[in-house]
């Protein structure tokens, strides 16, 4: 029956890919949006047949949880992926509300300027799900991660003219990426208390693995710590809250499928698939109960001050991921598995009528029940005037999560890059390009170290070089090519810097570099033809919507930058895997300079992107779009 389980998984995988595919050959023209819209459903509608059968035989006790092994990408790391009631609960949810957006989206976008672009993020966001509900491990999880990660981005940033879906799908972005510290640690902390590559089908009740966390309680609970931090940004919890009544800036449809019903909850779903191995720490449930407690209260009070109904929703919708999560810690299981679909269908019906007449009658029996009502009323009435009005003030200022975070974190790197501003194009060629070749020339010829310092102390020493980079980088706002040449640099450092540990083999510099130094040569390309012909408007300091005029320079631009971010497009991503892997136990600085440096870079090479290539055209005699939809 394995083999039979196996085989349906390995189709599910494959139409989605190879839908996503197919769906990019389509031409833009008014003539094919029925055509894709159709291909796109049917494609989706064969994969909710074949769950179907899945179904059935998983309630006929025949398909059990599994964990199926796919191929092995290299030593260490593999493709797996785990069948269980969790996973039939999200993919049949996941199945059904893909269906009724493609459905709704072939009406609602008809006509509209990037349909084509649309259905293909749709599928590409659909796979992208699909893989991360299925995956049986970090390594597996984390390509699905990193592809919601993007998909987010080009959602959000559909109406790439107007100046507010573009800032805004960058902060999401950030905001994604920022969280991401926390599975990157615990994936690496993971690998080295467990030596082997992680299955989530182990983290079960007498599973061998307890021995393993009772022997390293506190790493373990590092671990569930980073993994709640994690969860906390994909899901918009308390601090992260804010991002998600932004990002309702892409198109409804979007708004429905993405912030409303399924990427949403993926941070519960990763907590589901990790249930066992956090479950056990009671100081992670208590943080949990917290944390759930201050977003259900926060974002409900906020939803009850918003000014239009998207946001209204995105905040109600936070608020019942935090009961969720207040549900997982009191180990609620179930319960949570049902919360998740009642809320994935309600929040894609409010959103897909939202623009209608209907919203009003929707907000009228949603959100101001009378039972709901008089319970407020009762409580509000005992507070003094003065927490009234605070409350009132902080609930429609949406917390001020968004300028606390802006200013204290992204504010505070920003400054940290400003002191290193004597790296520039002059000193990064006295300075940083002969340090580099000579950390390179001692590590090839094996030089012995001065001053007695410990291999351990070069390799951190060397990791701080590289984030210095990065955060120098990030904080640019003029010279473009700067930008690129630190970002390749702070990648070339923090490899050599995790190579004094132990030799690489010549296999595992390629690998790591196989998508780097291509993806730096063509962005460079690219970056070369666009200044030659938009000098004029060639810096980071504000957005320019290059890609209005050089489209497909834009998107060979943004693959480019995909690549030398390690995003799951080239074996990069694998070559990090193999970095984290050489990264001793002891080292907890080196890891967490590698989280730093891996978090920024993406983020400074996305904003590189939007910031040349989106918002409205800078020329004048191009049309100016409105802010926000």
């Amino acid at each position: 029956m394995m083999e039979i389980l196996k085989i349906l998984l390995s189709l599910i995988l494959g139409l989605n890919i190879i839908g996503f595919i197919i769906g990019l050959f389509f031409s833009e023209k008014e003539q094919q949006e029925r055509p894709l819209a159709l291909f796109s459903f049917s494609v989706v509608l064969l994969i909710g047949l074949i769950l179907i059968l899945l179904l059935i035989l998983h309630i006929g006790h025949l398909f059990p949880s599994y964990n199926i092994f796919l191929f092995q990408l290299m030593h260490g790391f593999s493709i797996d992926l785990l069948w269980n009631t969790t996973t039939l609960i999200f993919l049949m949810t996941g199945n059904i509300i893909t269906l009724l957006i493609l459905y709704f989206s072939s009406y609602y976008m008809h006509r509209e300027n990037g349909f084509k672009r649309f259905f293909n993020t749709l599928m590409f966001f659909y796979m992208a799900y699909t893989i991360t509900v299925l995956s049986g491990n970090f390594t597996t999880l984390f390509i699905g991660w990193e592809y919601l990660g993007i998909s987010s981005f080009l959602l959000i940033g559909f109406y790439r003219d107007r100046y507010l879906p573009v800032r805004n799908s960058v902060k999401v972005f950030s905001v994604y990426r920022i969280a991401d510290i926390g599975l990157i640690v615990s994936m690496w902390a993971l690998h080295h208390i467990l030596h082997e590559n992680v299955l989530f089908y182990n983290f079960r009740p007498s599973s061998y693995i307890n021995d393993y966390v009772d022997n390293h309680y506190y790493t373990a609970l590092a671990i569930g710590l980073g993994i709640l931090v994690a969860s906390a940004g994909k899901s918009a919890l308390f601090p992260f809250s804010y991002w998600l009544p932004r990002a309702m800036e892409g198109p409804t449809a979007s708004s429905a499928i993405f912030y409303g019903s399924l990427s949403v909850h993926m941070g519960v779903l990763l907590l589901l698939k990790t249930y066992y191995l956090w479950n056990q720490f009671y100081e992670l449930r208590i943080l949990m109960f917290l944390v759930g407690s201050i977003t259900y209260f926060t974002a409900n009070k906020s939803a009850k001050l918003q000014s239009s109904i998207k946001p209204q929703i995105g905040y109600s919708s936070i608020a019942q991921i935090g009961i969720m999560y207040i549900e997982l810690s009191l180990g609620l299981y179930w319960l949570v598995l049902i919360h998740f679909v009642s809320n994935a269908f309600l929040r894609t019906y409010q959103l897909i009528v939202s623009p209608s007449v209907a919203a009003y009658l929707m907000r009228q029996q949603v959100y101001f029940s009378e039972l709901i009502e008089k319970i407020q009323k009762h409580f509000i009435h005992y507070l003094p005037n003065r927490l009234k009005y605070t409350l009132f003030v902080l609930a429609h200022n949406e917390w001020y999560l968004d300028p606390l975070i802006n200013t204290y974190l992204f504010g505070t790197i920003k400054k940290i890059g400003r002191v290193f501003q004597f790296i520039n194009t002059k000193t990064f060629l006295l300075f940083v390009l002969p340090l580099f070749v000579l950390s390179f020339y001692i590590h090839q010829n094996k030089i012995h170290l001065p001053l007695h310092f410990s291999e351990n102390i070069y390799a951190i020493l060397l990791s701080f070089v590289a984030v210095i980079l990065i955060i120098r980088a990030f904080a640019e706002r003029y010279k473009v090519f700067l930008v690129l040449y630190l970002i390749l640099f702070s990648e070339l450092f923090i490899a050599l810097a995790v190579s004094y540990n132990e030799k690489y083999d010549v296999l595992s510099f390629l690998i790591y570099l196989s998508g780097i130094i291509p993806g730096f040569l063509i962005a460079l390309i690219c970056l070369i033809y666009l200044k030659s012909k938009e000098e004029r408007y060639f810096d980071l300091n504000k957005y320019y919507g290059h890609i209005y005029e050089h489209r497909w320079f834009g998107f060979v631009f943004l693959i480019s930058i995909l690549s030398i971010i390690g995003f799951p497009i080239t074996p990069t991503f694998l070559g990090e895997d193999i970095i984290i892997e050489h990264i001793h136990t002891h080292q907890v600085l080196l890891a967490f300079n590698f989280a730093i440096h891996f978090i920024l870079t993406g983020i400074t090479g996305i904003k590189m992107y939007a910031r040349l290539f989106l918002g409205h055209h800078c020329k004048p005699y191009h049309e100016i779009a409105i802010k926000s939809a």
